[in-house]
């Protein structure tokens, strides 16, 4: 069928009147702030900015290629590598606002279930037609939504000053001039898992937190108990970095195991949390 100005203006019109696709429409009912749990612990805050993951893959991708081609172009790796600097003087600054943001999903987890014992609203929840799962899962979603605008600048910080970084501890453990494209693949897997565990370790911590505030009914012993956990779980992710590891220990230790681990501990304390408000 011919395309008419008239066919034109309408569907321009559509297109204004219609809201455009955000992140909730690939959610899950429980993530999506639509979801009136969500609504309920954000108030008039549910209007927030996503982080633009269209632009972040666009400049992994352009990276990536860039990594790839210093296999065949080595003078590539010099003006790379002398961004190292800038990035360990910068990277302190990502560390913090991480920091800041955790510490923010801490206290907003462990105080969105104790104001529920505080506040005996907690059965009111329970008499909704939504599952005790969905419930937990939709107020740990509701804290990691009131961090998506700070999630965006440390997801950008994690990209542009971490890849020279990674590229520079990938070359020092594996020479270029031994391991044939080990380096590039390595950095290239390692920068994709920087960004992925950044939203997941997130919810980890909102997930902890809830555990902790159940088993805590008070918002002190849960802060208290989450920030212990939360310290040694980063410390022991961490430390084996360090070390002289074969590669599949040094494989494991930074590929699989920093998106593997947060999911188990989403399970475990999903189950905790189940198990003490039915026993409540």
């Amino acid at each position: 069928m011919a395309t008419t100005p008239l066919n034109m203006g309408q569907g321009r019109i559509r297109q204004i009147v219609s809201p455009p696709p955000t992140l909730d429409t690939n959610l899950p009912t429980w993530a999506r702030r639509t979801n009136p749990i969500i609504r309920r612990q954000l108030g008039i805050y549910w209007r927030v900015f996503v982080p633009q993951v269209d632009l972040l893959l666009r400049w992994y991708v352009y990276q990536a290629i860039l990594i790839v081609l210093t296999a065949q172009f080595s003078f590539l790796f010099a003006p790379i590598l002398m961004l190292v600097l800038a990035s360990v003087l910068l990277l302190p600054i990502a560390f913090w606002m991480y920091a800041r943001l955790i510490s923010e999903i801490v206290a907003d987890s462990v105080r969105s279930i104790t104001d529920e014992f505080k506040n005996d609203t907690l059965m009111l929840l329970r008499v909704t037609p939504f599952t005790l799962q969905h419930i937990v899962l939709s107020k740990v979603a509701a804290s990691f939504w009131r961090q998506m605008e700070a999630l965006d600048g440390v997801l950008s910080l994690s990209l542009f000053l971490g890849t020279p970084l990674i590229l520079f501890m990938q070359v020092l453990r594996f020479p270029p001039e031994t391991h044939l494209l080990t380096p590039q693949l390595f950095t290239i897997a390692v920068m994709l898992v920087s960004l992925l565990r950044l939203p997941l370790e997130m919810f980890m911590v909102g997930m902890l937190g809830m555990a902790s505030g159940t088993a805590g009914r008070t918002k002190s012993t849960g802060v208290i108990i989450t920030s212990t956990l939360t310290f040694f779980y980063f410390l022991l992710i961490n430390l084996p970095r360090f070390l002289d590891l074969p590669m599949p220990l040094y494989f494991l230790v930074e590929i699989v195991l920093p998106l593997l681990l947060p999911c188990i501990i989403i399970w475990l304390c999903l189950r905790l949390t189940m198990t003490l408000l039915v026993q409540d």
